[in-house]
């Protein structure tokens, strides 16, 4: 699999930051989605986009124009 840009909504605990370690493996430039980012600093390809998808005005700004993947 070529490596691309993903988007990992909750990635910073729990399920989705095993994802993000997956896709870190394979080389993925990953953006991160979640209210906190303290696990995720370090890491390199690894970006974080502060949302709190309880919140209805939470916006997506900051990310690339295309995607290869959503999780």
């Amino acid at each position: 699999m070529d490596a691309g840009t993903h988007l990992v909504v909750g990635g910073g605990s729990g399920i989705g930051f095993e994802i993000v370690g997956r896709l870190m493996e394979q080389n993925h430039e990953i953006y991160v989605g979640s209210r906190t980012n303290d696990r995720l600093t370090g890491f390199e390809r690894v970006r974080h986009v502060g949302i709190d998808v309880r919140e209805p005005q939470s916006r997506l700004e900051g990310l690339p124009e295309v995607m290869n993947g959503l999780a």
